[in-house]
């Protein structure tokens, strides 16, 4: 997509979620917006820029600023404003397309060198990389449990099988890999090798959140949402240098365990 005009591919998705779902634009009353955080991000199309596609203003409309979860972030608020009769569809879509301004654009060379940098300016000061800065972490967990590294390149093997399942893939064309293929490839910051680490892809789509009674008649079967929530820490997860491990686990921990008590379902329960 790196021809292609972001607000455009944007529409695109709005329009394809909302055809894969059976619903009409017609229907659509809000409008969750993933907004990265840090300086350069720019929203593809914001909801006056909507309102005016649409005809009309939107009845409900935010902005996630949490990062590559931003759109995950916007089903529980999609939930919430559905519960509270703020609107009764909302879509979320999210695009990278390359003819942007900012850090979206297509200037690879400045979107790669903004990618690299994960911590804050007191790692950037030590040369850290985002790579560098996992490493770091999966170095700590192999410390703390005994991890291995063949352990660790499951995860790659696991999420390209994915990738081999979804058409619009870049890498799932390229097949499956092994453990002994992630292995083999060249190390980029120990432990973690080069089928380890993703690309910086173009790609986009859309979620709808629709009420229940519009859920129930549209063209496909509606995935119910039992539960979810969010928690956080003294730090982030930027903060390379923080206790990573204590920290980071009791955020995930105590958003698990409200998510699953919201849903009345346990971590047994998941097949």
């Amino acid at each position: 997509l790196s021809d292609r005009p972001q607000p455009q591919v944007y529409w695109e998705m709005v329009k394809a979620s909302l055809a894969d779902a059976g619903l009409q634009l017609s229907q659509v009353d809000g409008l969750i917006d993933y907004a990265p955080d840090g300086a350069g991000f720019r929203s593809a199309l914001p909801g006056s820029a909507l309102a005016d596609l649409l005809g009309r203003p939107v009845r409900f409309q935010a902005q996630t600023w949490v990062g590559a979860a931003g759109t995950a972030a916007g089903m529980g608020l999609a939930v919430m404003a559905i519960e509270n009769g703020l609107c009764d569809v909302v879509i979320m879509p999210t695009v990278v397309a390359g003819q942007a301004a900012g850090y979206f654009g297509a200037d690879r060379d400045a979107a790669i060198a903004a990618m690299s940098k994960l911590g804050t300016v007191y790692e950037w000061l030590w040369g850290t990389t985002r790579v560098a800065d996992y490493a770091v972490i999966a170095q700590r967990h192999m410390h703390e449990y005994g991890t291995k590294s063949e352990q660790l390149a499951e995860v790659a093997v696991a999420a390209r099988h994915s990738a081999t399942l979804h058409p619009y893939s870049v890498m799932g064309k390229k097949g499956e890999i092994t453990v002994d293929d992630v292995m083999s490839s060249r190390m980029i910051a120990s432990p973690l090798h080069l089928l380890e680490c993703p690309l910086d892809n173009d790609g986009g789509y859309a979620l709808v959140v629709a009420s229940a009674a519009i859920a129930r008649d549209c063209a496909k079967a509606p995935v119910w949402i039992l539960g979810g929530s969010e928690a956080t820490y003294t730090d982030s997860y930027r903060t390379i240098t923080a206790p990573w491990i204590s920290q980071e686990g009791a955020a995930v921990r105590r958003a698990s365990d409200m998510a699953f008590a919201m849903a009345g379902v346990g971590r047994d329960d998941i097949d």
